[in-house]
């Protein structure tokens, strides 16, 4: 784990447990570099916070957190996004502008890659008209919301200036 990155305002130190409850609810299996920093850091933002996304600076607000009662918390903002991500892809932090950070499983069930989710891009098909739908791609309009960042989260923490 990078330790150039300092928390702040984290939440209390949670157990294995309450991991494994959110892998086993998206099953999947969360990478251990992301485990054992989200087990101390749940909920806290980073300094440094910003990292590029194609050639873009943007800021890490908060890792989510797994206290159930955290407006921030990682089963309740999975909850209010999940239809509009692809499949296989779950947030784990997000920036102040309501964007996520994410990792998709897309490729690989065991090494997630490291995406940016821009909110606005996230399109359904309810957000268009039966005549626009024709006209377009709906998952190609979709993969533009998805930035990559990085091939890890270690990758990712090292990228942070």
């Amino acid at each position: 784990m990078s330790s150039c990155v300092e928390w702040n305002y984290e939440d209390e130190k949670i157990s294995m447990n309450e991991i494994m409850e959110v892998e086993s609810l998206w099953g999947i299996k969360l990478p251990q570099d992301y485990v054992q920093c989200a087990i101390y850091n749940h909920g806290g933002s980073p300094e440094p916070e910003e990292f590029l996304v194609e050639g873009k600076q943007r800021v890490f607000g908060c890792l989510l957190s797994y206290d159930k009662n955290s407006p921030d918390n990682i089963l309740k903002m999975y909850s209010g996004i999940k239809e509009r991500l692809p499949e296989n892809i779950f947030p784990f932090g997000c920036d102040p502008a309501g964007n996520y950070i994410c990792f998709d499983y897309r490729s690989s069930n065991d090494n997630p890659t490291i995406i940016f989710w821009e909110h606005e891009l996230g399109v359904i098909e309810s957000d268009y008209s039966q005549e626009q739908l024709k006209l377009i791609d709906l998952k190609e309009v979709q993969e533009k919301a998805i930035k990559p960042i990085s091939n890890s989260f270690d990758e990712f923490l090292k990228s942070l200036f």
